[in-house]
């Protein structure tokens, strides 16, 4: 008797073990296609939804921080430009 509702337990677990997962990949499956096929969103945005669906982890500050470099480089050589141009101004 007790063997028997052990075995049923297990049976009806197993089986929502079975049910949950199927649900769960098959609601997975449809939130990537409505994230890929939304036309009002820019690449950048579907790629981060992606990440966050899939449980990748991407790390911003690394990116920003590259942003960040890139923008001092191009803000140094234009006012070493402007420099430039206002010394020539300057010395004629």
């Amino acid at each position: 008797m007790l063997v028997g509702k052990i075995v049923k337990a297990a049976f009806y677990c197993g089986i929502g073990l079975v049910v949950g997962k199927t649900i769960s990949s098959q609601k997975h499956k449809n939130d990537v296609k409505k994230v890929l096929s939304a036309n009002y969103m820019d690449d950048h945005t579907k790629v981060e939804l992606m990440q966050d669906l899939n449980g990748i982890k991407v790390d911003h500050k690394k990116d920003k921080k590259i942003q960040l470099d890139k923008n001092l480089n191009t803000v140094k050589n234009k006012s070493v430009i402007l420099a430039k141009k206002v010394a020539y101004k300057l010395a004629k």
